[in-house]
């Protein structure tokens, strides 16, 4: 994609700077630090109404319409969804349902593409697409109240019109700062609270992780030739001079238990490189604290053990808000598939587990020494956890020279 992505996000929340709002401009800024161009639309700021049912997109005409001819508010918006590479909807849940606003929105975005001559194949475009949902109520109740069904509705209707969607859901969230104030007997205001300090800015990571992750998507055409890391010396290594060569992509700590794949690494790059190989070497804090030096300790701690022939980059994080642009589009090419048979692969799951139940669905690095395997047309075509044989990651890297 030669230009930048576009990305729209439709706020059906009334309450700004609020749990709604505060998610979708997370994944707003995710989406901007993977290279995209977005932009907010706040629905309750606008003056319009749901579909009137006009049939004027379902005209018999040579193009057909399929889209709606309403002029208000929504129409520049609808036209600007409609060319987005991708869109994000967000809205908190009232009374079982989405907002009013949204509603509307719904009605005005997707019928226009409603194909009843084949319902199977709508007429709209193929985008990514994202829900985000807000509630008060707790995930343990959503049987009770039937929301299963409700979430699992909207995201069917995305993937049927666009071809995809994820849903993000963040649920027992804080309705008011002071409960103390309101009739809200009803709700553990300490609980809300403390909830809202603990769990709501892991839902604020997963959002700019949804953000990031729809660029990426949406860009499909992207290589790891888009982008640029920084060595230890702070000079400025762009990936495209890499064209044509088969890339191995780690990160790394001195401290480590894998630490002495450094060992493997030196040998593959010493008996392939004049065959086309480059590693780049990208030390991480981010795991057990196990990279705890500046750039040029570890540079001289590699060196002297190691005797590392490759380049080493400056110490980078390779998760959260301030992971490398790289690594973002590293991880939506190639998730997280397992640490197969190792003898740290249980004492790596519980300790995982501990943290975060969902670990194993995402494709955050977990551990040290996770490795990329890029062709020479820039394309990641394999992920090794630090827990795969060594053997393994040669055999890839041999069958790509």
């Amino acid at each position: 994609m030669s230009r930048k992505p576009f990305i729209m996000f439709i706020n059906g929340s009334p309450r700004k700077n609020w749990n709604t709002d505060i998610l979708m401009k997370k994944a707003l800024d995710g989406a901007v630090s993977a290279g995209a161009e977005a932009e907010m639309v706040y629905l309750y700021d606008l003056k319009f109404r749901g579909c009137v049912s006009c049939m004027a997109c379902k005209l018999r005409k040579e193009p057909r319409p399929c889209r709606c001819i309403q002029k208000d508010d929504l129409t520049a918006v609808l036209d600007k969804v409609h060319e987005a590479d991708a869109v994000v909807l967000g809205s908190p849940i009232y009374f079982s349902e989405a907002t009013g606003e949204m509603r509307s929105f719904f009605e005005r975005f997707l019928f226009q593409y409603l194909n009843y001559e084949d319902y199977s194949k709508p007429l709209s475009p193929a985008k990514k697409t994202a829900l985000i949902f807000t509630m008060n109520a707790p995930e343990s109740m959503f049987d009770e109240i039937g929301y299963r069904p409700l979430f699992q509705r909207y995201e069917n209707w995305m993937k049927l019109f666009f071809g995809h969607c994820e849903t993000l859901l963040s649920t027992d969230t804080l309705q008011v700062n002071d409960y103390s104030r309101y009739h809200l007997a009803g709700f553990d205001g300490d609980a809300k609270h403390l909830r809202h300090e603990t769990v709501f800015p892991q839902d604020c990571q997963k959002a700019f992780e949804l953000g990031r992750k729809l660029v990426m998507e949406a860009d499909n055409s992207s290589t790891v030739y888009d982008f640029k890391v920084t060595t230890g010396e702070g000079m400025i290594l762009n990936l495209a001079d890499y064209r044509g060569k088969v890339l191995l992509i780690v990160n790394t700590a001195t401290g480590c238990g894998f630490t002495s794949q450094y060992t493997e690494l030196v040998q593959m790059y010493n008996e392939y490189h004049a065959k086309g190989l480059e590693i780049l070497d990208i030390p991480c804090n981010q795991f057990g604290a196990q990279a705890p030096g500046t750039d040029a300790e570890i540079h001289n701690f590699c060196t002297l053990h190691y005797h590392t022939p490759f380049p080493q980059m400056k110490k980078s994080d390779v998760n959260g808000e301030n992971q490398l642009p790289l690594y973002a589009f590293l991880k939506s090419q190639k998730g997280f598939e397992g640490f197969g048979e190792h003898p740290f692969k249980d004492l790596l799951e519980k300790k995982f587990t501990e943290q975060d139940p969902d670990w194993a669905e995402k494709p955050d690095i977990k551990w040290n020494f996770t490795k990329f395997v890029i062709d020479r047309e820039g394309k990641v075509v394999a992920r090794f956890e630090p827990t795969a044989d060594m053997g393994a990651v040669e055999d890839c890297i041999k069958a790509l020279l």
